[in-house]
């Protein structure tokens, strides 16, 4: 379920949700709860300007109900588990580590 919900949500983040700065938005890992009623969503947002990302993935959490209602129409299951969005700055880190280098 996890995986199929990851690829919903890179479809509505590319074609279904308008979001107002052009960045590049990755869903990079999914957990679904057990009983699937909440889904743990880690993004990665990138922009050359940090402070861009802080709105982008402001704009996100504000869009997260027209964003679980998009993923309600694609997901095939008796439940729309809720949605939490975490960032995930581990693409970030391990650019750091190999510019060091």
């Amino acid at each position: 379920m996890a995986d199929e919900i990851q690829k919903i949500l890179s479809i509505i983040f590319v074609n279904k949700i308008k979001l107002n700065i052009s960045s590049i938005i990755t869903v990079s890992k999914v957990n679904v709860t057990s009983d699937l009623k909440l889904a743990k969503i880690y993004i990665s947002i990138f922009n050359n300007d940090p402070s861009k990302e802080k709105i982008e993935y402001t704009n996100i959490l504000n869009e997260r109900n027209k964003i679980r209602y998009q993923l309600g129409i694609a997901l095939n299951s008796k439940y729309v588990p809720l949605i939490k969005f975490f960032r995930d700055d581990s693409f970030k880190i391990l650019d750091k580590i190999y510019k060091t280098k």
